[in-house]
């Protein structure tokens, strides 16, 4: 997962689970949740889980949380 972040462009692409990245363009909401984590939004409704470990880095980028 490392390598392959480290080819994509950190202002387009965000980790936002141990096996989940998302491209910010196609964010369309992020709700808090239980115990730190929250759940993200895609523009076609998929909902995707924002892991605690990773939303630090989430509420930096995103401006949210």
């Amino acid at each position: 997962m490392r390598h392959m972040l480290a080819q994509l462009d950190p202002t387009q692409f965000l980790r936002i689970h141990r096996g989940t990245v998302v491209n910010l363009s196609r964010v369309r909401e992020v709700h808090p949740m239980f115990k730190g984590g929250a759940e993200v939004v895609l523009q076609d409704g998929t909902r995707l889980d924002l892991s605690r470990r990773f939303r630090a880095g989430a509420r930096a980028v995103l401006g949210l949380l």
